[in-house]
Parts: C-alpha cells; sequence; structure tokens
C-alpha cells in the first residue's frame, strides 16, 4: 500500500493544539474573521430530519435513481453521525470517528439530538414538490407529467377550492406512489407518513380524518393506486386539499397525479389536477422552515466527552462535521484521533478500490476520487480535512483496475486541556458528475469542481462566513485544523 504523511514541526503542531488557552478553548489575543458566520442557536422541541437531500443536477448516467427531481444525492447520518452512502454509493460510511481506537459508538437515539438555527427554506434549495417530465428515474403515473412531494419534515402540495356555489354530490380522484425509505437515526414518536386531508381554509386546521394516511410500512405499492373520496360534505364552503409528506428520517417521495374532484358526475372543477402543463399551476406548496444543523449526544471516549455535529445547505457541495472534544478532568489528556472513510468506490470486493484518489492540486488538506469502475461507476467526491498529523490512502495503479484501497484514513494528535476543548472540522463535498464517464480520461484526470470545490473550503474557512454557519462560538474557538 502506498502511505502518504503530513509530518508537521512539534513546534508548529503544540502551538496549534494548544493556542486556545485554558478552561473553554478561547482563541484569546487572535483578531477574528473580518466577516461573522451566523451562529447555530438550539431549537427546543424541534422536528429536525436526519436525512437530507442535496440540491444538485444528476450530471450523469448513472444507474442509481437520484432521490427526488432535481437532487443528485442525499446526506444519511448514521447512528455514529458517520456518512451512511450519500445517495449514489459513494461511501460506505465516510468520516467514522475514534479515538485511541475507540469509535465513536453507533447508538445514538434521536431523543438525545439538538437541533440548531439556521432555518433554511427554498432560498436554500429546499424543495418541498416539483413537476417532473416522465423518464426512467421519474416515471409519471400517467401522461408525460406527475407531481412529486419531497421527503422533508413537512411537505405540502395543496389547492384551495372554493365550493360555495357547488352542491350536490362531490366525489375526488387521484392518483398516487409513495417510496418512502426511514434514515438511520429515527424517531418513534414520528414515523414519516404521506397522507391527504382536506383542511379549513381559514385555520389551516385538517377536517375530519384523512382521507388517506400511509407509512412506508402500510402503503401498499401492489394495490390499486387510484383512490375516490367523497367530498359531498364540504359543499357551500372554501377548502384546502392537500398532499403531504412528514418525518424526521424519511427518503423518498409521494407521487400525485390525476387529481379530479366532480359535481353530480360533471367536469373536473380542477384545471392542471394532471400536471400536464408541466408545472404547479393552480397548486402551491408550503414554505419550508427546515432545521439541518444537528448535534449528537455526548459519548466519552478515552475519558474525552465527544460530541459529533453534522451541517448542511441544500443547495451546496458540501456537508460538514464538528467534533468537539472535552476534557472534564484536572489533568491534559493526549489522544490520536481517527476518521476512517469507507468508499464506495470499489468492485464489490472489500478493500480493492478503483477510486482514482488524489491531493487537490496545490495543497495537502484535501482529498479527491473519481471511480474508475467500468459500468456502475458513482459520482466524484471530496475529502477536506485541514492541517493533519498523517492521511493513507491508495489509488490503482491503472485505470480499469481495482488494486487500490477503498479506504481513507486520517489521523490528528490532538491534547486537550485540563477543564479545556478542542474540535476538529472536516467536510465532505458531493456533485451530480462522474468524471469516469469521460471518454478521453486517464489516471491523472482530475475530478475538477470537486477540486475546486476543496479549494475554495481551504482558502475560505475562517473568511468565507457560510464555512462556519451554524456553529456555535465554543465550536468555533476550539478548532483547532483550520
Amino acid at each position: 500500500m502506498k502511505v502518504y504523511r503530513i509530518l508537521w514541526s512539534i513546534a508548529v503542531l503544540t502551538l496549534a493544539l494548544t493556542f486556545a488557552g485554558c478552561g473553554g478553548g478561547g482563541n484569546d489575543g487572535v483578531v477574528p474573521p473580518p466577516t461573522s458566520p451566523i451562529l447555530g442557536e438550539v431549537v427546543p422541541d424541534s422536528n429536525g430530519v436526519t436525512a437530507f437531500n442535496q440540491t444538485i443536477e444528476a450530471m450523469d448516467l448513472d444507474f442509481a435513481i437520484p432521490p427526488f427531481p432535481g437532487q443528485a444525492n442525499y446526506w444519511d447520518l448514521g447512528t455514529d453521525f458517520s456518512l451512511g452512502d450519500g445517495g449514489d454509493d459513494q461511501f460506505d460510511g465516510a468520516l467514522q470517528l475514534a479515538i485511541d481506537g475507540a469509535p465513536f459508538p453507533g447508538n445514538q437515539l434521536y431523543s438525545e439530538l439538538a437541533f440548531l438555527t439556521p432555518y433554511l427554506s427554498t432560498a436554500n434549495g429546499v424543495k418541498v414538490a416539483a413537476v417532473a417530465e416522465s423518464s426512467p428515474d421519474f416515471p409519471s403515473l400517467s401522461g408525460l407529467y406527475s407531481a412529486w412531494l419531497a421527503g422533508t419534515s413537512d411537505s405540502r402540495l395543496q389547492r384551495t377550492i372554493d365550493l360555495r356555489n357547488v352542491s350536490g354530490t362531490l366525489i375526488l380522484t387521484w392518483n398516487d406512489q409513495v417510496f418512502a425509505d426511514s434514515g438511520d437515526i429515527a424517531d418513534p414518536s414520528n414515523v414519516p407518513y404521506y397522507q391527504v386531508v382536506v383542511r379549513d381554509a381559514s385555520t389551516g386546521l385538517v377536517l375530519d380524518t384523512p382521507l388517506l394516511y400511509a407509512t412506508s410500512t402500510t402503503f401498499n405499492p401492489s394495490s390499486a393506486p387510484n383512490h375516490t373520496a367523497d367530498l359531498s360534505a364540504y359543499a357551500g364552503q372554501i377548502i384546502i386539499l392537500s398532499f403531504e409528506t412528514r418525518g424526521t428520517n424519511l427518503i423518498g417521495y409521494a407521487t400525485v397525479d390525476d387529481v379530479s374532484l366532480t359535481s353530480n358526475g360533471g367536469a373536473n372543477l380542477l384545471v392542471n389536477g394532471d400536471f400536464e402543463t408541466g408545472d404547479l399551476s393552480g397548486w402551491t406548496t408550503n414554505a419550508p422552515q427546515e432545521l439541518q444543523n444537528v448535534t449528537s449526544g455526548v459519548r466519552t471516549l478515552e475519558g474525552l466527552n465527544v460530541t459529533r455535529s453534522f451541517y448542511t445547505v441544500p443547495n451546496r457541495l458540501w456537508g460538514r462535521w464538528v467534533d468537539v472534544f472535552e476534557n472534564p478532568g484536572v489533568t491534559p489528556i493526549t489522544v490520536s484521533v481517527t476518521y476512517t472513510t469507507d468508499l464506495g468506490h470499489d468492485n464489490g470486493t472489500p478493500g480493492a478500490g478503483t477510486g482514482m484518489i488524489a491531493y487537490t492540486p496545490g495543497t495537502t488538506g484535501a482529498l479527491s476520487s473519481w471511480d474508475n469502475l467500468a459500468g456502475d461507476r458513482d459520482r466524484d467526491l471530496g475529502l477536506v480535512f485541514g492541517r493533519a498529523e498523517a492521511v493513507l490512502f491508495d489509488a490503482p495503479s491503472a485505470i480499469g483496475l481495482a488494486d487500490g484501497d477503498d479506504l481513507i484514513t486520517v489521523t490528528y494528535n490532538l491534547t486537550v486541556p485540563a477543564l479545556g476543548r478542542r474540535a476538529l472540522v472536516n467536510f465532505v463535498v458531493m456533485n451530480g458528475i462522474d468524471t469516469g464517464e469521460i471518454s478521453s480520461v486517464t489516471a491523472s484526470t482530475r475530478p475538477v469542481e470537486i477540486d475546486a470545490e476543496n479549494m475554495k473550503i481551504l482558502s475560505g474557512y475562517g473568511t468565507d462566513p457560510q464555512y462556519q454557519e451554524g456553529m456555535t462560538q465554543e465550536q468555533i474557538e476550539a478548532v483547532v485544523n483550520f
């Protein structure tokens, strides 16, 4: 195996690990950056999600089905707060944390999590609903188009219907399908579900029982997808017909089509109920307020109290991990902190790596990889880790071979002072590109977009506020690897 190491002088490393002072890890005497990030604040009793779609287009010809139209990948947190898959098998576990060989336990419960601001909306790339043209990835239920509901904490596709001048028998029909896969950190009190309800137009409250309610286990995709409901009781009123998905760890979507409301068997009262305009004309969606900033419960490893935090914004290429190590004792603790990333860039055999891994040109603080496996390749990826003690990886010796290693290991030597804290920041970068599909690709070909994003993070951390957005001041002051 090729071994790549970064060795820093003892003086420089000692300075990096101890400048923050005693008791709280503050950067006393250090001039703050010229711009300030939006700090994260805990939101009590929130229903944040633990699986997050990435709002970038899939540009490759891959076999993996994107989680939602216009969203190529997802960030699926495991119970040890590592990244599970990525959506296109980019990973078989990324940033798995261990201290002196003791792994961060994979037993996080949803009740332990803390969700922090900022709130994210459609301006940040959150998708609630979309209309998509029929394709192999997103086949319509009928015609050329169908509507899709995303798996967020609260997605609603709604139609305000004025029935004040309508009487008689009102029959609603529609067509739907549901794909719902729960993430690893589940909230047992808030199982992901799909429902169709009628809401009061003035209060927004649900009227009567849902017309349809289904979870990922109770929805039967083999049953006839056509549904019928009698809405005659709402004649003379203004109502909201609402198709909804909701859950804290929902990876998936619901598909809706052919929505029709007839009075006494007459014409459809709903224009564009079949979505054949190719858009959501006549329909509305709710304004999402998503929390995608989450901190784990505390675990004690080698005498240190450890928490892991994850944050991402849907329309950005990166997800960020901040791991905080607190020493409750009265003597310093020195440990070796290791992050192991198991790439999905392999041929299915453990250790048989197909990822063309290399340092991002111009730095030893970031790596990028693209999959050279013929056929079902995985999308490009990057890791940004800043100053590390050692980085181990092994790329294949030539195109078409799987003689590399699918493991990347990044190690930091960390000294945490008595009653103090230190923090390490790591970024994972994903996009919708598969560099291996380029016809002229060679072993030296670079995943250009990933490398560019890696360099932006390395050069911008501490000056561009987006890279510290959502962190607490204590976390920012404790970071030692950037």
